[in-house]
């Protein structure tokens, strides 16, 4: 099960789903475009002031964004070559501490980089990013699976979600966020009480493959 998200569409939550670092955000992701940024999931304040939040660049290469009092900062994966589009691709941030940073795209590590602790955080996104007062969308972007933990997810924990285990499996403890994407008229956290509401109207669409539970 997976939504495909168009400008103006996303999923929001009116309360942070972790408070801030460690955290880890995974999720299955298909493109059908990069020009603008596309959002895969954001945890944040009000204002766009900030945020923790996993993107994808304008040349298909994953980005850890964060942003603290508007100073954006953000690093992009250097590997050669970038995310095919209309693929389906495994993608997952992982914010350790309140000094570094990694992200890993198809079980594999990208890219580390310096992180600095943002401020007081209040609301969670999927398919978007409210930056500096304006609201940025997931656009173009077909999303399965997203999880998110108030953990770090080991390194022998990433090739596993990769080959298709339900983030269930994974640190089930630290698991704050897990999301089907059903397409229903408010998305059920399997996680949480307190459903995603809806923005817009995502279509429902196919899922990569995947293990279940």
């Amino acid at each position: 099960m997976a939504l495909t998200f168009a400008t103006a569409q996303l999923l929001s939550k009116a309360i942070p789903m972790v408070a801030g670092v460690p955290l880890s955000i995974a999720a299955w992701v298909n493109a059908s475009s990069f020009a603008a940024f596309p959002a895969i999931a954001t945890i944040g304040n009000a204002s766009g002031s900030d945020y923790f939040s996993a993107q994808i660049s304008n040349t298909g290469r994953g980005v850890t964004e964060r942003s603290a009092g508007n100073s954006v900062d953000d690093v992009t994966n250097s590997i050669a070559g970038a995310m095919a589009l209309s693929t389906w691709f495994h993608y997952v941030l992982i914010c350790y501490d309140a000094t570094n940073r990694g992200n890993w795209v198809n079980g594999v590590q990208q890219v580390t980089g310096s992180l600095k602790n943002v401020g007081t955080l209040t609301l969670s996104q999927i398919a978007g990013v409210l930056s500096g007062g304006t609201q940025f969308y997931g656009t173009g972007l077909t999303l399965a699976q997203v999880a998110i933990w108030k953990s770090v997810v080991a390194d022998i924990e990433i090739p596993q979600l990769y080959v298709g285990v339900s983030p269930k499996k994974i640190q089930p403890s630290n698991l704050v966020s897990y999301n089907m994407l059903i397409g229903a008229s408010s998305e059920p956290d399997y996680c949480s009480s307190t459903p995603w509401t809806v923005t817009g109207s995502p279509v429902f669409s196919p899922n990569p493959r995947l293990y279940f539970p």
